[in-house]
């Protein structure tokens, strides 16, 4: 006999009876259960599914996703332990390529670090990593480093960074360039820009002996409540995360400084750009400077604002790990040039810079740079003087004979409207050609008297050949084919003759190109033409040209070939 409990204290209802009955057919007992009612009244019947005799195992039927980073080493790269950088690659012939990005997502700190509203990755960070890159291929020693173009920061992309280092030459030296190019979608076609190249060496000097009593006592405190509050004035804005000048004095030509990092900065990066160039903000506090105690500011040749930043670097070396403080002794060694030692709190050295250099560059021409976004060369259409060429060309007014190939390689009803009957009408190029060789130019297949074109057997100076012209019955692919062929034939067969080596030969298509922002390719036919003809004319200077009329029914006006033509040449 087997009994459970169907009442319990406050358990009394269905749910409970339900209950203790699934206990029961759980152990063995058959149990008739109710059939469920259908509620809804279309159904006729109610299906009841059984459940599983066995306990449910739980168990995903998709794969766990691997919780193991990826192995960079089984794919040909060497991971690096750098913030800004992700890999390594050996080239052929004993290169290296260094890759990573850079974001303020991923890196939050550098949007302190602004010149004109502008977030730039700093001069530190580029002699950092050209530390790290010569620590990695044993050349510990930065022989030079010089800035070329400003690293720009987008708010919401990130950066992809390509530091290449060249084979060593006989010294073991090698260059070092470093490349970056946008990553967001609108900038899918962006191209690579240089903004530095180093040398790194073999060649590390000894680190100097440590001096704990670094400052002279007869040094002289400078006041730098305010400090961050002038340079942000001239354009360089140092956020939180940057402002880590602490206390200054000035001895004779030298600056010395206590300088000190944010809390919770990444330990990877040895010396921390940041800490490094807050090392460097000592240069404003120097006369030579051009924002120094005693001046206002450079002003560049077009009259607007410039600001000093370190371009050159010569003799860098990174001795060791260092803390979150530092002590900087810059030396003024020449106009607009300074050396730096760094060391720890303790008087040992962590770096030191040899020679620095500083140069302006206008705050314009970084605003101008934030909103550009690079891109390969195209072609850019410019607004050209309009000529007076209402007239038709005649030969009794210009020394320059006109004629036209019939209507061409197209599909138009007439080829140009007010030529008038002094440019005569041929229907090819054969045409005009007969004539040349039988000395009636212009008298047999004008549209009107040849008498006013020149001398007798004479060639054109000016051919107009009108292009184009997509017919309604025809596919664009047809069509494009078909005048692409037309033209061939007639750009061929116009090179070809020696007489006409002295001539031009005009091109008109009618809505072939896009001139201006927005507009379209009505005839995309006629588009063939451009492509073909422009490769003919870089073989072939000044015999070519290319017009392109506004689209629209009926013939083109002579006039406004005239005036392209005259502008053209």
């Amino acid at each position: 006999m087997i009994v459970t409990g169907s009442l319990q204290r406050d358990h009394g209802d269905l749910r409970q009876m339900l209950t203790s009955a699934a206990r029961l057919w759980a152990h063995g007992t058959d149990i008739t259960w109710p059939t469920p009612t259908p509620t809804a009244p279309t159904s006729s019947s109610t299906e009841c599914v059984e459940l599983p005799t066995y306990p449910f195992q739980r168990q995903s039927y998709w794969l766990d996703a691997a919780d193991e980073p990826l192995n960079l080493t089984s794919t040909g790269l060497t991971p690096q332990e750098h913030p800004f950088l992700g890999a390594a690659l050996d080239l052929p012939e004993g290169g290296h390529l260094f890759t990573g990005s850079i974001s303020l997502e991923a890196h939050p700190w550098l949007a302190d670090h602004s010149v004109a509203d502008v977030p730039l990755l700093p001069g530190a960070a580029f002699a950092q990593l050209a530390l790290h890159v010569g620590n990695e291929l044993d050349c510990p020693r930065v022989d030079e480093l010089t800035l070329q173009a400003p690293l720009l920061l987008p708010e919401a992309d990130a950066v992809q960074v390509h530091i290449t280092a060249d084979a060593p030459d006989e010294g073991g030296s090698r260059v070092v360039t470093f490349q970056s190019r946008a990553t967001s979608a609108e900038a899918s076609e962006t191209v690579w820009v240089r903004h530095a190249t180093a040398t790194v060496s073999p060649d590390q000097a000894s680190p100097p002996d440590d001096d704990a009593s670094w400052l002279p006592v007869d040094a002289i405190p400078i006041n730098t409540d305010s400090f961050y509050k002038t340079v942000a004035s001239h354009g360089i804005v140092y956020g939180p995360e940057f402002q880590g000048l602490q206390s200054a004095w000035r001895h004779e030509d030298d600056v010395y400084a206590e300088v000190r990092l944010a809390e919770n900065r990444d330990a990877a990066f040895g010396l921390h750009p940041a800490l490094l160039d807050a090392a460097l903000h000592t240069i404003f506090l120097t006369d030579s400077h051009p924002l120094g105690v005693s001046n206002d500011g450079p002003v560049g040749e077009s009259g607007g604002p410039q600001v000093p930043l370190p371009f050159s670097w010569g003799g860098v070396s990174w001795y060791g790990e260092c803390s979150g403080v530092l002590r900087v002794r810059l030396s003024v060694t020449g106009p607009s040039s300074y050396s730096v030692a760094i060391s720890d709190e303790n008087g040992r050295a962590i770096a030191t810079v040899e020679s620095l250099s500083v140069r302006p560059i206008a705050l314009d021409q970084i605003e101008q740079a934030s909103r550009r976004v690079e891109v390969p060369f195209q072609v850019e259409w410019v607004p050209a003087p309009a000529r007076d060429h209402s007239d038709r060309p005649s030969s009794s007014e210009s020394p320059t004979s006109w004629a036209v190939l019939g209507d061409g390689v197209g599909e138009w009803s007439g080829p140009v409207e007010g030529a008038g009957p002094d440019v005569p009408v041929y229907s090819d190029l054969a045409g005009l050609l007969r004539q040349v060789s039988d000395g009636s130019l212009g008298s047999a297949e004008s549209s009107g008297s040849a008498e006013s074109v020149g001398t007798v057997g004479s060639v054109p100076g000016v051919v107009v050949c009108p292009v184009g012209g997509l017919e309604v019955s025809s596919s664009p692919a047809r069509a494009a084919h078909r005048v692409a062929r037309r033209v061939l034939d007639v750009v061929r067969g116009w090179l070809g003759e020696e007489r006409l080596s002295g001539s031009r030969l005009v091109l008109v298509t009618r809505g072939a190109v896009a001139a201006g922002g927005g507009e379209g390719v009505p005839d995309v036919a006629a588009a063939t033409c451009w492509g073909l003809v422009r490769s003919a004319q870089s073989e072939n200077p000044g015999r070519l040209v290319l017009v392109d009329a506004e689209p629209g029914e009926g013939p083109v006006s002579w006039g406004s070939v005239a005036a392209a033509v005259a502008g053209a040449v």
